[in-house]
């Protein structure tokens, strides 16, 4: 759903005006003056600059219109003014600046002349800069012939005025400077050499804390910055800067240490490092070998486990018996056994081979396992309890055997909240005056399926030890209602409490889920508790209605994102702890008093606000068939729900209903818009209950839209007007939901009146439910008439849903008042005289001819028929994109259905029997579909690609050639 502000856009009209004049003659023999001729000056000052220093260049002229610089300087000048000169590059010599300036009587040009002696410089250089700590650069420097000059810094005294000189070892930056005099003046040069510090050695050197005599000691290292390393202690020589080494352990009789020390060198000096390995003497091996379980039956598998000890004096080790080949010193396998099992482990040490070994017994066919459903107990309202299964047993059965638990309770009153988790099964002890008996079954079974006998065990459920007492209360939340003023958003200080009706509430004592009850039509809820002990109420944003309650039914809930698998709970900040026979407590989720205190909170009354809008529009459903079955639906709401982004989405085999809201604080919230969820909740209620055929999409007040859609968004509009009693639509948004579209459905729109256009639709179905009489409506049906017209003949239906196929059936259904309703037909621009649900009498094309038919005629080899997708009213979902063909099928047979265009169009074609697809061909380029078909009347629809955004092609309109034929 979208609603959108009117605008009104002002073309403004510039007229340029232009005049032109003229004047006469006179006499008079006397010739006309000669022009005089112009005159320039141009001097600088001063004539003779040193380096890049500028002189002023001023000028003037007489009888002159223009003047053009050129020179060093170039482009249009005034006639007269003064200007700086370029700086020019030192030592340049002499440059002449000329000015030419022009009049009626000729051109007169001037020049002027600038000598630039170049500035006295010292160059001072170094061949490296930076260098490395320890190293030297060379200085180069030249100050001109008869310089005298003076070093300092990092070098001092007289110097020659040109030479080169090596620099001491340099370890921190250093500054060199050279001061000289030369004929023209004096100058320094200053010259910083960086250097850059050595990088430390960094020496990463491994060897095992603890080896066996005999065995093999592992060294590795990796040393960064180094050039060279030499090894010392337990080994010896130069060694590469990194690299692995084994050296055999010497043969002891006591634990001994042997050290090794790799000393390093690189530019950041030398570096060592030592590590000690501990040799201890040879001890025996032991070789373990286990086995669980020791007794399986068939199909279950068995866990071997194994370990030599020392590993480090294990040199290999093998199996054998009832497994084979190669094994680690130690590890774990899971086997399965046909037959008495024996795993026996032997491993090669230096003393010598060891072995283990384990066995297990095969006990022939799988067992059925054994139920324990635990010792009778006795257990107290409003307290918590288990029933234990924990001591069932599954003979036989393997390391990976895995029972499952069912507690089923068999009598007594229903314990409602039992929780399952593997053998135990909790609850909260129900509320009870009088004690009375449960009895709870166990059945388990095993991973193959094979399932015990049942056990049971007695609960016997007391009153609670502190007595009883009847809670009661109301749970309301705030509602932001629109603002008085049409497009001033919501109105936060004045806000409006509501009942939450028919919801789920949870009761918990202590913290503890205590019982599940839900709200009345006002709100309302009564509950028994312990007394004493504390009690808190958490609304769930979840209605609910099935089975074993007598019809209507309805399941609908409230949740974050794409799934929303669980209803939001509410927030309620209070709590009692009854006592006596009877206490109040009641639950209010408030909303703060200011827009932007509220969507900085925790928007607690968000999703009951959606519910109630959801309970008033499923009210109106009810006040016509109050035996309705509504089917599951979920409520996809959350404040990450991006603005602008709401829609119904009619689900499928795997996911179901939903309607999605937006969210976005400050951008476009959905919660309090209630036409806007009554209006989705109108397509849910078309697409369930009737049919609905709209392709959805994009779509505005004043739009042609493709006929589905029209009708679709038409009655979702009408619905909303209809189930809250308000035909002015209103969706909220901006900054702090200051700002609102709305318009009126009561209200005619002039703009596109038509059967393409959704405020037409919206229109003609307010104006048969509503009481109120205006110039073309007459009618006040009420609801019960509308759902008829939807609900008894929609699904069936051969034509696609529209204004056309509503409007005749509702006309069938009321033909006494076929005169009423016509007027209304045709007071939006739609034929009302024999119209029927194939539009075959329409007349009103929306002002492009090829609109017409709304459906073309089709038949089995009786040619081919071309038909028009157009571009005209916009792209996808508008008036003309889809095409339709009616197509009657005598006979069963197999039909070929052929789409094609001009080269390089994209036609795709779609064949639907009462709504449902049949076959389709999209494919790049001409299609061709082949089809199993019954009696009975078809739909071909047929579009171009591009007009529907599934090519790169611009919408254009496109004629597309539709041909059907029998085939064997």
């Amino acid at each position: 759903m979208q609603l959108q502000h009117p605008l009104t856009w002002v073309l403004a009209t510039l007229a340029l005006l232009s005049g032109c004049g003229g004047g006469g003659g006179g006499g008079g023999s006397s010739p006309p003056p000669a022009n005089p001729a112009p005159t320039v000056s141009l001097s600088a000052s001063p004539t003779a600059v040193t380096g890049a220093a500028t002189s002023l260049l001023t000028w003037s002229s007489t009888n002159a219109t223009s003047c053009t610089a050129s020179g060093p300087w170039s482009g249009t000048r005034a006639t007269s003014g003064s200007e700086p000169t370029p700086p020019v590059p030192v030592g340049s010599g002499n440059f002449t600046y000329t000015l030419t300036c022009s009049g009626a009587g000729g051109t007169a040009s001037a020049s002027a002349t600038v000598t630039v002696t170049a500035a006295y410089a010292v160059t001072l250089s170094a061949t490296l800069n930076p260098v490395n700590a320890g190293q030297t650069t060379t200085l180069n420097w030249d100050a001109g012939t008869g310089a005298t000059c003076t070093a300092s810094g990092g070098w001092s005294g007289p110097r020659p005025a040109t030479g080169s000189e090596v620099t001491a070892t340099l370890t921190t930056a250093t500054l060199f400077t050279l001061s000289c005099t030369g004929p023209s003046g004096s100058a320094t040069a200053n010259l910083q050499v960086a250097v850059n510090s050595l990088p430390p050695l960094n020496i990463n050197f491994f060897a095992p804390s603890l080896v066996f005599s005999g065995r093999t000691i592992a060294l590795d290292w990796n040393v960064l910055n180094a050039t060279s390393c030499t090894a010392s202690g337990g080994w010896s020589g130069a060694k590469a800067t990194s690299g692995h080494e084994t050296i055999t352990a010497p043969t002891v009789t006591v634990d001994t240490s042997v050290s090794f020390t790799l000393t390093c060198t690189g530019p950041g000096g030398t570096a060592s490092q030592s590590v000690t390995s501990i040799v201890r003497p040879l001890i025996p091996v032991s070789v373990t070998v286990s086995a669980r379980p020791t007794a399986v039956t068939a199909g279950s598998r068995v866990q071997v486990n194994w370990a030599a000890s020392p590993t480090e004096l294990v040199d290999s080790c093998t199996a054998s018996g009832s497994w084979s080949g190669s094994r680690a010193a130690s590890s774990q396998e899971l086997l399965t056994i046909s037959a008495d099992a024996s795993f026996v482990l032997t491993c090669a040490t230096p003393g010598g081979p060891v072995s283990g070994s384990a066995s297990v017994s095969f006990l022939g066919a799988n067992r059925a396992p054994i139920a324990d459903a635990g010792a009778d107990i006795t257990v107290f309202g409003a307290e918590g309890a288990a029933l234990n299964g924990f001591n069932s047993s599954d003979v036989g059965g393997g390391i990976d055997a895995q029972l499952t638990y069912t507690w089923t309770q068999i009598s007594g009153p229903v314990i409602r909240g039992v929780q399952v988790n593997g053998s135990f099964a909790t609850f909260t002890v129900p509320i009870t005056a009088t004690e009375f008996v449960a009895v709870f079954q166990l059945v388990v079974k095993d991973e193959f399926g094979l399932t015990s006998s049942p056990d049971t065990v007695q609960v016997t459920v007391k009153p609670p030890r502190a007595g009883i007492t009847s809670l009661h209360g109301r749970i309301t939340n705030d509602r932001a209602p629109f603002s008085t003023t049409l497009g001033s958003g919501l109105d936060f200080s004045a806000l409006r409490r509501e009942p939450v009706r028919e919801v789920e509430l949870r009761v918990l004592q202590n913290s503890r889920l205590l019982d599940t009850v839900f709200t009345d039509t006002d709100g309302n809820y009564t509950v028994d508790v312990a007394s004493g002990a504390t009690v808190q109420l958490q609304p769930i944003a979840h209605t609910v209605r099935q089975a074993p309650q007598p019809l209507p039914h309805w399941d609908i809930w409230v949740g974050f994102g794409d799934t929303a698998a669980f209803a939001i709970g509410g927030f309620c900040d209070t709590s009692v702890t009854p006592s006596g026979a009877s206490a109040t407590l009641d639950c209010h989720m408030a909303v703060p008093g200011t827009a932007s205190a509220y969507f900085s909170s925790g928007r607690f009354a968000a999703p009951f606000a959606i519910l109630d809008t959801v309970y008033r529009a499923r009210q109106l459903v009810l006040s016509a068939q109050p035996d309705a079955d509504f089917p599951a639906l979920r409520i996809d709401w959350s404040p990450s729900n991006t603005g602008g982004n709401t829609f119904y989405d009619p689900g499928n085999a795997t996911r179901l209903r939903r309607i999605v809201l937006s969210g976005e604080a400050f951008v476009d919230t959905d919660e309090f818009d209630a036409h806007v969820i009554a209006h989705e909740f109108g397509h849910y209620v078309e697409d369930v209950f009737a049919r609905s055929d709209s392709i959805g999409g994009p779509h505005v007040t004043g739009d042609k839209l493709d006929p589905r859609v029209a009708f679709a968004e038409g009655f979702g509009y009408a619905f909303a007007a209809m189930a809250l009693n308000d035909p002015v639509p209103r969706d909220s948004f901006g900054s702090n939901a200051s700002r609102d579209g709305f318009f009126n459905v009561e209200t005619d729109s002039t703009s596109n009146e038509g059967w393409y256009s959704e405020d037409s639709a919206g229109e003609i179905l307010y104006d048969l439910f509503d009481s109120a009489d205006d110039t073309s409506d007459t009618l006040s049906l009420g609801f019960g008439p509308i759902w008829r017209a939807l609900h008894g003949v929609a699904p069936g239906a051969d034509a696609y849903t529209s204004l056309f196929q509503f409007m005749s059936a509702l006309r069938a259904q009321n033909a006494g008042l076929a005169t009423q309703i016509d007027t209304l037909i045709d007071g939006e621009n739609t034929t009302s005289s024999g119209i029927e649900p194939f539009a075959s009498t329409e007349t009103h094309n929306a002002g492009v001819a090829d609109v017409l038919p709304v459906y073309s005629s089709i038949s089995i080899n009786g040619g081919p028929v071309i038909v028009s997708s157009l571009g005209s009213f916009g792209t996808f979902n508008k008036l003309g994109v889809n095409r339709f063909l009616r197509l009657n099928v005598p006979s069963a047979q197999r039909i070929r259905i052929t789409a094609s265009t001009v080269t390089g169009l994209d036609a795709d074609v779609f064949l639907v029997r009462r709504g449902l697809l049949v076959a389709s061909g999209v494919a790049d380029g001409d299609e061709s579909v082949t089809a199993d078909v019954t009696p009975g009347t078809y739909i071909i629809e047929t579009y171009d690609c591009a007009n529907v955004g599934c090519s790169s092609n611009t919408p254009q309109s496109v004629l597309i050639r539709i041909n059907v034929v029998s085939i064997p």
